[in-house]
């Protein structure tokens, strides 16, 4: 008696021939290529998925477990677009345990003018200009990893007054002797809110809610519910970041830093607190997630 083999159904082509881009206005699903993948691909990476996917365009059976996985989908639909908003990395936290969930609405100057404005220094006498200056002062003041004339590490008291004067609360000399993150608190924002204080901003740090608050602008990138706007949106936010801005950046703690200059490679160079020294940083704007600029002049 023959025996015929069973061959199994696929639900979806299995080689890189047999994808195709999808329809205008069509959901996400197996079998697509595309620019449109690849983005959720890195939203996918992004929001944590284990192992990190290929980001290769081809929304493949890998690709279409992971959005399951995540959304509950395997359609990238409206409802697995909301899904997987919620796992990204949250722009709005602070030093560690900020949360908000209102988002300011992003400035849209025109992405060429922007991109030649933000590599340009900030005006003369204006807070930017101030901010960077003083940071650049800062750099070194305070250091756990040297040793200081009194036995205690390099800026103990210094990291003392940036605390009360950018919070309120002055943690005790026995405190923040005993650690450089006194009260278990990162203090990234916190530096950099003194910074903006010592140049003329209205700001102070809301320990309470772990962001800074005042008389200051606090912008999110905008959230990746609708793939076919995100792209635009996204360069537009890149865009609009300036030297003297403080940027939040993806990452296991949302790290604060000041911007010292923007890059035509698509970094910036800035100056950050509890790194764990007050030092030099050098970051992707791919990777920032919002960014603080003090309303006046």
């Amino acid at each position: 008696m023959r025996v015929e083999s069973r061959s199994q159904p696929q639900s979806a082509p299995s080689t890189r021939g047999d994808y195709a881009a999808p329809a205008p206005g069509a959901d996400l699903a197996r079998g697509h290529s595309g620019p449109q993948v690849l983005e959720l691909q890195k939203k996918l990476n992004a929001a944590g998925i284990q192992p990190p996917l290929k980001l290769d365009g081809l929304l493949g059976p890998k690709t279409e477990a992971a959005l399951m996985k995540l959304t509950g989908s395997k359609t990238f639909d409206a409802t697995a677009q909301s899904a997987l908003s919620t796992r990204l990395p949250s722009a709005g936290k602070g030093d560690d345990f900020e949360t908000t969930s209102s988002k300011p609405t992003l400035p849209e100057p025109p992405a060429a003018q922007a991109v030649n404005v933000a590599t340009q220094p900030p005006p003369a006498g204006s807070v930017a200009e101030k901010t960077l200056a003083i940071a650049q002062q800062e750099l070194g003041a305070v250091d756990p990893r040297k040793t200081g004339a009194d036995g205690r590490y390099h800026g103990w008291q210094k990291l003392q007054t940036i605390f009360e004067q950018a919070t309120g609360w002055r943690p005790s000399d026995k405190d923040v002797q005993a650690s450089s993150q006194p009260g278990g608190k990162s203090w990234c924002g916190i530096f950099a809110c003194n910074v903006l204080q010592q140049a003329g901003a209205n700001v102070k740090w809301d320990l309470t809610k772990g962001k800074m608050v005042g008389d200051v602008q606090h912008v999110l990138a905008p959230s990746f519910k609708d793939y076919r706007t995100y792209k635009t949106e996204r360069q537009a936010f890149e865009a609009s970041i300036k030297p003297g801005d403080v940027i939040t950046l993806n990452g296991k703690t949302n790290h604060h830093a000041i911007v010292t200059s923007v890059n035509p490679d698509g970094t910036v160079n800035t100056i950050d607190g509890n790194k764990p020294h007050i030092g030099e940083g050098k970051f992707k704007l791919a990777d920032v997630t919002s960014f603080y600029r003090p309303t006046a002049s």
